[in-house]
């Protein structure tokens, strides 16, 4: 077999035993989670589709994959035009846009579940066992999420690995488009039902802080814990169409008392402080070294105001001022569109 082609083979193999993996790790959850659980009556029906979702159709989606590539490989063990096969799967991955929604709730319910003792020794007992891997249920209901954007990483390197006289050629290429196209549409009504969800549990200790731009939002962009200059813990809460910073409160399920006075994502102005000395309260923030000096700071603000100056966990802060700029880009392109 000439180089060439065992390297193309070598990528698709990859995203076959991915797919092999995912289909029985799903079995898994079904069988020993989600049928249990059901049989003993540890959740309510409703508990039940919040925490699983759609969990059977993303099976069925994952295992029709498995069973037409495994079906066109021919006598020697070659995988040769699959581009039919992978086109006709990769919009039935838009079941994800219902499943990552779902998740949104699923692992809050999941803890909440977890404090009975009944269910909490189920759930012990599963992770224990030598069939789990010592993984817990929401590693395994996480997964799916998990994986899905490694797809076009994985079909790029099938593309490379394609000499360009293949017959898959384009209609791989066009894959990508595809899955970027899917993805775009997960991350939207993810977005939509984690905006739903922040907005319910907003608490306003200000009237002036209840503000026309939280109204409006219809996207969650970015959040995540923050902390300002004095040490304070906060949590970031980054709409469509406005920057939170909030603190969360325990109640039956975590509310979020608005902290400060909204930025509208009109307004916001965003700054990456490359390097910031730190000391006193400040010194520990989101910080295990102990280091004087920390790169993991930026600074947002509106106007004439100083604004916040706001301390990140590691690997984040590029999320946060990507987000923050995207954010107003994909505003002035609304605009432009309703003007027109």
């Amino acid at each position: 077999m000439p180089p060439a082609l065992v390297r193309r083979q070598e990528a698709i193999y990859e995203l076959l035993q991915g797919e092999i993996e995912l289909v029985e790790d799903l079995k898994l959850v079904l069988k020993v989670f989600h049928g249990p659980m059901k049989q003993l009556g540890l959740a309510s029906e409703e508990e039940m589709h919040l925490i699983f979702g759609n969990l059977e159709e993303i099976l069925d989606v994952h295992q029709t994959v498995v069973n037409r590539l495994q079906g066109i490989q021919n006598q020697i063990g070659v995988y040769d035009n699959i581009a039919d096969v992978i086109t006709e799967w990769i919009p039935k991955l838009s079941c994800y846009s219902a499943y990552c929604s779902n998740q949104i709730y699923a692992k809050e319910v999941l803890d909440r579940l977890s404090s009975k003792a009944d269910v909490a020794d189920f759930l012990e007992r599963c992770r224990s066992s030598s069939f789990s891997r010592k993984l817990d249920l929401w590693s395994f209901l996480d997964c799916p999420r998990r994986r899905l954007p490694k797809y076009v990483l994985l079909m790029k390197n099938i593309i490379k690995m394609t000499v360009p006289t293949h017959p898959d050629k384009i209609a791989l290429q066009g894959s990508i488009e595809l899955l970027h196209s899917v993805l775009a549409t997960v991350d939207k009504a993810t977005g939509e039902a984690k905006c739903e969800k922040y907005k319910r549990r907003l608490v306003f200790l200000q009237e002036k802080h209840h503000t026309d731009e939280i109204q409006s939002a219809t996207t969650m962009l970015c959040d995540g814990p923050l902390k300002n200059k004095n040490g304070t813990k906060l949590h970031g809460l980054l709409f469509d169409t406005v920057f939170l910073l909030t603190r969360q409160l325990q109640k039956e399920n975590v509310h979020y008392q608005v902290y400060r006075q909204p930025i509208p994502v009109a307004d916001i102005l965003v700054e990456d402080l490359p390097e910031v000395r730190v000391g006193g309260s400040f010194k520990r923030t989101f910080s295990t070294t102990g280091s004087e000096i920390s790169k993991n700071f930026f600074r947002v603000w509106e106007g004439d105001s100083p604004g916040y100056t706001l301390s990140v966990q590691t690997g984040t802060k590029k999320q946060w001022i990507d987000s923050i700029l995207n954010a107003k880009k994909q505003l002035v392109s609304r605009r432009k569109v309703h003007r027109v």
